[in-house]
């Protein structure tokens, strides 16, 4: 064989490793970016960017129609409150978002996960602090916004860690049950109000229908958590959610974590969910990509 061969030989092994060994990166908004293990591959789906200049004409009317939405449906809740003192919401509630498919490998077999991360603007922070008479003084004596990094990190380090199984967490989930189903029935009843040329008779009928279908719709869990942490990129709560969606006789076991941190523009917020025989390598997977350290208080 000659040299030529070998070269080529060499490079071509050379290449095959460092696309198989090599980490992926995941980008968290805010300019925050995080690398995978070698051992997870991170397919992005969907994402809007934070930065205004890398965002499409699309991805700007997408954004402006969601934060448009959120405007109305905060204004409604707090006028429904009766919230004295409230002015309404005009800023944006949304900085951006992404959306990927994470999957890996390890002795149990593969795994697979849907991470989306959220961008959440401080000036709904600031709104809804003013909204409930919360004020942020300065040394001069004169109002600040209440959202500081430093401010949201000082309040997540009060947070004690919880955590909730057997008998209590039974009691919690149906009564969260019970609420979702009155009021997804409640929304129903009043679209089903709205519309015209049904019958009286034609109304009822289809709202007993949904009813039996919603009815059938459960959520049911067997761990719930809530901890603090640093991480990489300063304090960070962690929840965590392990049960089931249950429907008519069908179980599906799944889990979700959620990791939220304040950035110096926002909140960060992201949610992973998977099945539930996943849950403790994607745990692990992602405390090892924040660098988290985690307070007492549960998985």
């Amino acid at each position: 064989m000659n040299n030529k061969k070998l070269l080529a030989l060499a490079l071509g092994a050379t290449l095959s490793f460092g696309t198989i060994a090599s980490a992926d990166t995941v980008e968290l908004g805010y300019g925050q970016q995080a690398n995978t293990s070698m051992a997870v591959k991170a397919v992005k789906l969907d994402g809007i960017s934070t930065n205004p200049k890398e965002r499409s004409g699309a991805d700007k009317k997408v954004l402006k129609e969601l934060n448009k939405e959120i405007q109305v449906g905060y204004n409604d809740k707090i006028s429904a409150l009766g919230v004295k003192g409230a002015t309404p919401f005009k800023d944006n509630f949304a900085d951006g978002y992404t959306l990927y498919q994470l999957s890996g490998d390890n002795a149990m077999g593969h795994n697979t996960a849907w991470l989306l991360t959220y961008n959440v603007s401080k000036d709904v922070i600031n709104h809804i602090a003013r909204d409930f008479g919360h004020v942020n003084v300065d040394r001069s004596g004169k109002h600040a916004d209440l959202y500081t990094k430093a401010h949201i990190e000082e309040g997540l380090q009060k947070i004690k860690p919880y955590a909730a199984e057997g008998a209590t967490l039974k009691m919690i989930v149906a009564e969260k049950n019970a609420d979702f189903h009155r009021s997804v029935m409640h929304h129903i009843d009043q679209a089903m109000d709205k519309e015209k040329g049904w019958t009286m008779a034609e109304k009822t009928e289809m709202k007993g229908f949904l009813n039996g279908l919603v009815s059938k719709l459960s959520v049911d869990a067997t761990s719930v958590s809530l901890t603090v942490g640093q991480s990489k990129y300063g304090t960070m709560a962690l929840g965590n959610y392990r049960g089931s969606i249950n429907y008519d006789g069908f179980t599906w076991p799944g889990s979700i974590s959620v990791y939220g941190w304040p950035t110096d523009a926002g909140v960060t917020v992201q949610i992973l969910a998977t099945e539930d025989t996943s849950h403790d390598y994607w745990q692990g997977e992602l405390n090892t990509m924040y660098g988290v350290v985690t307070q007492k208080g549960g998985n």
